[in-house]
C-alpha cells in the first residue's frame, strides 16, 4: 500500500503556501541481483514544502520548493559481473526548485526557472570500482556518498517572448533563451566530473488571426535550439561519452477552435 497528503492554504493577498507528502513502490520486474535473487521491489517517500505567490494587480506568478525524497533498493551495474546488478542501497536527492512566470507587458513576457538537486547514496554497503578519464580501472571505493551519476546539481533557464508592434507586425512574435547545466560526476564511484555547459536558443512565431479573422485560431512557429551549434559533452559513463543536442531547427503549425 501507498498514500499521499498534503494540505494548501490561499491568503487573500496571493500568498499560497502548501506541504505534501507521499511514499512510492515500484517493482524492479526482470532485474536480477548477483546470485540469481530477483531484485526487491523500489520504494520510497517525499516531503516536498513551498510557496505559491500571484503579486496582486500584477501577471507575476513566482514558486519556491524544497523537497527531500529517498529512495530504498537503487539498483547499480555490478563492478565484477558484467550485466547483473546490485542493490546499491538508499538513494537521497534533496533540493529547491525555483520559478518565476511575469508577463511584463502586454507583448513582453518572461519564464525563468533555478534548480538545486543534492542526489546522493546515502546508505549503501557496496563498493564500486573508480576509473580515469581513460577508462583504466584504479581502485575499489564505497558508494556510500557518491553523488548519482549523469545528474546536474544546478539548472538555469531563462525565456523571454516578444510580440512586436501589431500595426506593423501584424502577430509576429520572437523569443530568445538561454540555458545552463551544471558539471555531472560520470561513474558511481564519481570517477571524474563532465564540464557545465551553456546554450542559447531563438525562435519566432505568427498568429494568422491578425491577418483575417478567418483565420483565427491558426498559428506557425520556427524555432532554432542550440544555435551557435556548440559541441559539448552531455554525459559520461565508465569508458564513454555522449555528445549532447547539436543545432536543431523545427517548426510547428497548429489550429485550436
Amino acid at each position: 500500500f501507498t498514500w499521499r497528503a498534503g494540505f494548501t492554504y490561499n491568503f487573500d493577498f496571493g500568498l499560497t503556501p502548501y506541504f505534501s507528502f507521499s511514499k512510492s513502490f515500484t517493482p524492479q520486474f526482470g532485474s536480477i541481483l548477483v546470485g540469481g535473487m530477483a531484485a526487491p521491489p523500489l520504494t520510497g517517500n517525499q516531503f516536498e514544502a513551498g510557496l505559491k505567490y500571484l503579486i496582486p494587480h500584477t501577471d507575476i506568478f513566482l514558486t519556491a520548493a524544497a523537497y527531500h525524497i529517498r529512495e530504498n533498493n537503487v539498483l547499480e551495474p555490478s563492478p565484477e559481473v558484467m550485466g547483473q546488478q546490485i542493490d546499491g542501497g538508499t538513494v537521497t536527492s534533496k533540493g529547491v526548485e525555483l520559478s518565476a512566470h511575469a508577463n511584463i507587458t502586454k507583448d513582453l513576457r518572461l519564464t525563468a526557472s533555478y534548480s538545486y538537486d543534492d542526489i546522493r547514496y546515502s546508505n549503501s554497503t557496496k563498493t564500486v570500482l573508480q576509473y580515469d578519464i581513460y577508462g583504466n580501472p584504479l581502485q575499489k571505493v564505497s558508494l556510500q556518498g557518491k553523488y548519482f551519476t549523469a545528474t546536474p546539481r544546478n539548472m538555469v533557464n531563462m525565456f523571454f517572448d516578444y510580440t512586436l508592434p501589431r500595426r506593423i507586425f501584424h502577430g509576429l512574435g520572437v523569443n530568445f533563451g538561454v540555458r545552463y547545466i551544471g558539471f555531472t560526476y560520470a561513474g558511481d564511484a564519481n570517477s571524474f566530473k563532465v564540464p557545465a555547459y551553456t546554450l542559447f536558443d531563438v525562435g519566432a512565431h505568427y498568429d494568422f488571426s491578425n491577418m483575417s479573422r478567418s483565420l483565427s485560431g491558426l498559428k506557425a512557429s520556427l524555432a532554432m535550439s542550440n544555435i551557435a551549434n556548440k559541441r559539448f559533452v552531455g554525459s559520461c559513463a565508465v569508458g564513454q561519452c555522449y555528445y549532447g543536442q547539436a543545432q536543431r531547427i523545427y517548426g510547428n503549425i497548429s489550429y485550436s477552435w
